[in-house]
């Protein structure tokens, strides 16, 4: 499968919808990384209401949101720029994907279409 995987990640749809089989959409809560990263606050609190955990103080949110990035890129690799024809073929590959998945969730905001 090699690199092709890579390309398998980005298609949630399929994903949601095989846990769809197995539970209802309020059981499951879909974040994207870029509002997480717009609004880490709004992100975790909207996570603690869906979990049923207490509201948090500000300075538990704040302790929180400052945790170091497990899972950020490293600084060399946020240099290198796509180049346009890249982006260009990749969203024309995510699109028909994108459009299932905003069409399942009931969220235009799943067609990334601001991120274009």
């Amino acid at each position: 499968m090699g690199e092709w995987f890579r390309f398998w990640i980005g298609i949630y749809h399929v994903y949601i919808s095989d846990w769809l089989k197995f539970t209802t959409p309020d059981q499951l809560l879909i974040i994207r990384t870029e509002d997480t990263f717009k609004d880490p606050k709004g992100v975790m609190a909207n996570v603690f209401r869906f979990l049923g955990i207490r509201e948090l103080s500000d300075e538990e949110m704040k302790n929180i949101v400052n945790l170091p990035h497990e899972n950020a890129r490293k600084s060399e690799a946020k240099k290198h720029r796509m180049l346009p024809q890249t982006k260009h073929i990749l969203n024309d590959f995510y699109r028909p994907h994108n459009r299932l998945l905003a069409k399942l969730l009931k969220d235009d905001k799943y067609l990334w279409e601001d991120h274009h």
